[in-house]
């Protein structure tokens, strides 16, 4: 999000933009070579964006507020339509998510609450009235995605049933939203 003076905050960045901490450090370092100011926040240490959010109308209420006209506001949002948003909702709803997460190594995801109530474009186009331009690109190949493979030999398949996912459907794994107020 662009604040005053050119000021990009980052809201929900745990331990830098998409969990990467050189990642943070590259678009600080790329927005002080722009002459902006820089600012990474984590509201709670286990929650990460969107699909964390129990109260958005709270929150996009609140962005609202603090952004500036034509200010930009970026999100990165898993896309609850893709098959891989179900299968976890699937995989907590019986108990086997957070099991998964610990076997994994993936001990904090293990521990942050899920709750898919701003991960569609219909549900983000419900919380941006009072924006002037809502916009929605797909990503279809997160390397985050073939993170979740335990086995080499299973993510070839993953990302090959991902990518026909998103052409029968139409739907991403990842969602980028950008709003400007």
């Amino acid at each position: 999000m662009v604040t005053e003076a050119g000021t990009i905050l980052d809201i929900g960045c745990g331990n830098g933009v998409l969990g990467c901490l050189d990642s943070q450090i590259q678009l600080a370092t790329l927005c002080k070579s722009l002459g902006r100011r820089f600012v990474g926040i984590e509201p709670r240490a286990n929650v990460a964006m969107s699909e964390h959010l129990s109260h958005p109308e709270r929150f996009f209420t609140q962005l609202r507020k603090v952004l500036k006209d034509n200010g930009v506001f970026l999100a990165v949002a898993s896309d609850s339509r893709h098959f891989f948003a179900k299968t976890a909702r699937l995989m907590e709803s019986v108990n086997l998510k957070t099991r998964y997460l610990e076997w994994l190594g993936r001990h904090e995801q293990a521990e942050q609450s899920t709750h898919y109530l701003v991960n569609s474009p219909a549900d983000i186009r419900r919380y941006c009235q009072g924006f002037r331009l809502c916009e929605f690109k797909l990503v279809v190949e997160p390397a985050g995605v073939s993170n979740y493979a335990p086995f080499r030999q299973l993510r070839a398949p993953l990302m090959t049933a991902s990518r026909y996912w998103t052409r029968l459907t139409g739907a991403g794994v990842v969602l980028l939203v950008r709003l400007v107020k």
